[in-house]
């Protein structure tokens, strides 16, 4: 257990989940709960992966609502079902689950603070990831991204996006000597938003090739342009680092309050670029922009590579 907080970012990052060189082809299968926002059950799915490589995999996820199946054949992607991309709770959990935490290579912006942390009679050794919001602007601790792990191995437990959102780890099992959770819950402002519970983690049994080839009615997917639909809860790719806007004096004055909606580009390497503001006051507009502009998110991978992403993001101001 480093006791460095870069150190033991980087040691956690290769142990949690299931990437790296060393994993081996893999089969997972388990079933998920969505909550609305008052916290009742939405729907239940079903969420099944055969792994062969970054490349090679098929993905599927079943809901009352929908059904998606993914095959990535190491040179293309098909989808079978709906061909919207999944970037509610289904994937944040299947990312949840996969790659928990952000890669080393993204925290170098960050300042990373390491202290004791009490959840009820635990205690977690957390790392919080720092960085500077605005001029006059005071935030808590909670406000950052923060992970926490055991105290004796850096087996991660609780990830908080932020403050309105957790993810919590449990039921922890060693597979190809990596630490996995069996259980997964996402909570959104204190209330259960999702959550999944593996039945099966095994090694991959049966010929790749075969399990990853598409269906004839399978669709290939042009991964040069990747949008996503409006904002919602539980939305992926994740925003790691925000800097807040300027509430203009002449919006002060006259109370001018609202959402202001961008579209932008989320860039391979997280940083957002191509901002056009679509919606809202405009005296907010401007504040707006130049806030997005210094956002950074996870790059958002697929088959192994990050991609460019299209996104919708709304920026909220409120006289309070």
């Amino acid at each position: 257990m480093p006791q460095d907080p870069t150190a033991l970012m980087t040691i956690a990052h290769e142990k949690n989940g299931l990437t790296g060189m060393d994993i081996k082809p893999w089969h997972m299968r388990g079933t998920y709960r969505v909550y609305d926002k008052k916290g009742k059950p939405e729907y239940e799915g079903t969420y099944e992966e055969w792994w062969v490589s970054p490349a090679k995999y098929k993905l599927s996820f079943t809901n009352p609502k929908s059904m998606q199946t993914d095959y990535a054949t190491g040179t293309a992607l098909f989808r079978d079902g709906s061909q919207e991309w999944l970037t509610g709770p289904e994937f944040l959990l299947r990312a949840s689950l996969v790659e928990p935490l952000p890669d080393p290579a993204q925290l170098k912006g960050f300042t990373l603070q390491r202290r004791t942390q009490s959840f009820g009679r635990a205690k977690m050794e957390c790392v919080w990831l720092t960085y500077p919001v605005g001029p006059k602007v005071t935030t808590s601790g909670e406000f950052f991204p923060c992970a926490c792990f055991e105290p004796s191995l850096p087996i991660l437990r609780v990830y908080s996006i932020g403050s309105s959102s957790r993810v919590i780890y449990d039921h922890l099992v060693t597979f190809q000597g990596h630490y996995l959770a069996r259980q997964v819950q996402i909570f959104f402002s204190g209330k259960l938003a999702a959550e999944m519970n593996l039945d099966i983690v095994e090694g991959l049994k049966e010929p790749p090739d075969s399990i990853i080839a598409p269906p004839s009615g399978a669709l290939q997917i042009d991964l040069s342009k990747i949008t996503f639909k409006e904002a919602s809860r539980g939305r992926w790719p994740e925003l790691l680092r925000k800097a807040l806007p300027v509430y203009p004096e002449e919006a002060k004055s006259t109370r001018t309050q609202g959402t202001v909606k961008i579209k932008a580009i989320i860039g391979p390497d997280g940083h957002v670029g191509n901002l056009q503001a679509i919606d809202g006051p405009g005296v907010l507009r401007e504040p707006a922009l130049d806030a997005v502009r210094q956002w950074i998110y996870r790059p958002f991978d697929v088959m192994g590579q990050p991609r460019a992403v299209e996104i919708e993001i709304r920026v909220i101001f409120s006289m309070g």
